[in-house]
């Protein structure tokens, strides 16, 4: 998968400038930047294009007490693409984050999630989500759990997004090589094939 990306931004970088940074392009380490690419890829599609992802469901939920609670997300963690709680009559795809100013609604029993409208928070630089909330002595277990995560692009990466990915990659060297008119043409395919998923 990493050799595919990698000789597709080559000819991605080709179609740009023909004969002009492509022998420079091929002499710059590609697969230094190639997870980069795939992690800013992966934060911009929309969470169809990612699949069903990993099971989170394993994972452990811990109460804190009011009816709220946290889980620890694993390293490889990205993106979050279903969370529901037992009790919840419907599941999370958009969490939030602390600087959203509906994350201090969630303090106040009146104003927080609960299981009509529940509430997910991405915290801790995305190393844990808190969750909102369930009726107090509700049984704290996860009913469904999913994100997307990857250290490494390997064979697991969704094949479909392999071109957008080597455009990312294709603009990463050129903004690097600084050659604005590459820069500007590769971001509008990027933001033309992600309007198209």
């Amino acid at each position: 998968m990493r050799d595919a990306i990698k000789l597709r931004a080559l000819k991605c970088i080709d179609e740009v400038c023909p004969g002009d940074n492509s022998s420079n392009a091929l002499n710059f380490p590609l697969d230094d930047f190639l997870d980069e690419a795939a992690l800013r890829v992966v934060r911009a599609v929309p969470l169809h294009a990612l699949g069903s992802g990993k099971d989170l469901a394993g994972a452990v939920a811990s109460p804190t007490g009011d009816g709220s609670g946290r889980v620890a997300l694993p390293e490889d963690f990205i993106r979050l693409i279903i969370f529901r709680m037992k009790g919840w009559r419907r599941p999370v795809t958009m969490p939030i984050r602390p600087a959203d100013p509906s994350y201090r609604k969630q303090f106040n029993r009146i104003t927080r999630g609960g299981t009509a409208k529940p509430v997910v928070a991405l915290i801790e630089g995305d190393t844990a989500l808190e969750y909102f909330s369930l009726p107090e002595g509700s049984e704290h277990r996860i009913a469904l759990a999913h994100y997307f995560g990857f250290s490494k692009v390997d064979g697991e990466f969704p094949a479909g997004l392999v071109d957008l990915t080597a455009w990312q990659l294709a603009n990463i060297v050129l903004t690097t090589m600084n050659d604005t008119p590459g820069v500007n043409f590769t971001q509008n395919k990027i933001n033309e094939l992600i309007a198209l998923l």
